[in-house]
């Protein structure tokens, strides 16, 4: 998982607890209650008025600019998240280690507890005291465990004072924005209620409306059987330490207190008042995968690709335009949990994934840069085609927004797209002003709206 993938399943957990916490006004029991984000976000939800929580619209808002302020703190953690995980490894060899091997490390292991925990947190020297020969596992292994959870702490209270750093200044100037935003948003839906041909383009490419497609089409079922019932965690997949009494997650150290009879009691009691150290994700053995070929209707809730033309002739209403439809298909998307992508294009194509949360100041800057330079069709056509070969956006649907002031595709592209249509996409197109009829003839469906 690359760093960038890391951030977007944290800011997925995130946006799923702030949904649920609006709508059954508490955090998923998944969710640890003394993480600082949830901390923060618990705190931020219950500050608003109920006249503002019970207005849609105002929690849309509210919700992309703390994802957003999220995104912001979450590179800033994840160098402390590494720097956790890099000591908890190094816990996990020691304790694994042969005795012998114990000895030789035992002079960093004092170091490195020194350096960063005070005697409240890991009394290092009282440990070094009861080492007498007879119980040196049981001592080590009740090290380990006040170390652990040390880091965990130590961990957590870093991320507390990064955030009350920085969160005055956020919440300082994120009201204002917030204001505004919300009323910018509010006029760009009336914009589409007062537009029938936009509102038909919504009701289709949601597809909220029509019934199943009674269209077949072959695919490939894949199926993934278990090879065992579990693996270990290895270091790098460890989010962080929590409490419980899950037994395939506890860490090294909880379970060697068993091996001694001088600590099982220990390991009952901690397990009866879910206390025991655990791991808070577990990993799963890779499946062995099969395929077999199957036959289904066309999926008629799948992903959304919509292009939209930033060259110098779409400045102005076109503009508004498309804002205001590309605001109510991330909107119809959220509702069903559908992958959205978007591509700007006018000498060159940019792009960015709508579905992942907070990504709605990442648009608006997309557009704030301003509009300008000719229209390069066949830079957004490549772009949108190489997405639909990603498995998250096959048999996508294609939107864009244009004036289609740009020459038809070349051949190779048109092959493409004749290809992709045959497997399922559809390709949509909203023409802002006058157009010829050559798209007409290459699209499934073409809008136009006079500007």
């Amino acid at each position: 998982m690359t760093f960038t993938e890391h951030i977007d399943k944290q800011l997925e957990d995130y946006s799923q607890a702030f949904d649920f916490y609006i709508r059954h006004g508490s955090m998923p029991a998944s969710m640890p209650s003394n993480e600082p984000l949830i901390e923060y976000m618990k705190g931020v939800l219950d500050r608003i008025p109920p006249v503002r929580r019970n207005d849609p619209l105002w929690t849309e808002v509210l919700k992309d600019d703390l994802m957003s302020y999220f995104r912001f703190l979450l590179k800033y953690f994840a160098p402390l998240e590494e720097k956790a995980r890099k000591e908890i490894a190094f816990m996990q060899h020691f304790m694994n280690a042969p005795i012998e091997q114990k000895r030789e490390m035992w002079g960093k292991v004092r170091n490195v507890i020194s350096q960063n925990y005070s005697k409240f947190d890991v009394h290092i020297q009282g440990y070094a005291s009861q080492f007498n020969g007879d119980n040196n596992h049981a001592v080590f292994s009740m090290l380990v465990a006040d170390w652990q959870e040390a880091c965990h702490n130590k961990l957590k209270e870093t991320k507390r004072e990064l955030l009350n750093s920085l969160r005055k200044q956020w919440e300082r100037t994120n009201f204002q924005r917030a204001r505004l935003d919300y009323e910018e948003r509010k006029q760009l839906y009336a914009f589409i209620s007062d537009h029938p041909q936009l509102t038909e383009i919504i009701s289709l490419m949601g597809r909220t409306s029509t019934p199943p497609s009674t269209e077949k089409e072959n695919h490939i079922l894949t199926k993934y059987l278990p090879s065992s019932l579990s693996s270990n965690i290895s270091a790098k997949e460890i989010d962080r330490i929590e409490t419980g009494n899950n037994l395939e997650c506890i860490i090294p150290s909880e379970r060697a207190l068993l091996a001694d009879s001088d600590t099982q009691f220990l390991f009952y009691k901690r397990y009866a008042t879910k206390e025991l150290q655990q791991f808070s994700t577990f990993h799963y053995a890779v499946p062995q995968k099969t395929e077999e070929p199957t036959s289904h209707p066309r999926w008629t809730k799948g992903p959304l690709i919509v292009c939209v033309d930033t060259s110098a002739s779409m400045y102005g209403k076109p503009e508004k335009i498309a804002c205001s439809l590309l605001l109510q298909l991330l909107r119809t998307i959220k509702h069903e949990q559908r992958k959205c992508f978007l591509i700007t294009f006018s000498v060159r194509s940019k792009s960015i994934d709508l579905s992942l949360p907070g990504n709605w100041n990442r648009v608006r800057t997309f557009f704030e840069n301003g509009y300008g330079g000719e229209t390069n069709g066949e830079s957004m056509f490549k772009s949108g085609l190489d997405i639909l070969e990603k498995d998250t956006y096959a048999l996508a649907d294609i939107l864009i927004i244009s004036d289609f002031c740009f020459p038809l595709p070349q051949k190779l592209t048109l092959n493409r797209i004749k290809k992709a249509q045959s497997l399922g996409t559809r390709f949509y197109g909203l023409c802002i002003g006058r157009h010829d009829d050559g798209y007409v003839k290459i699209l499934d469906k073409m809008w136009q709206y006079k500007s």
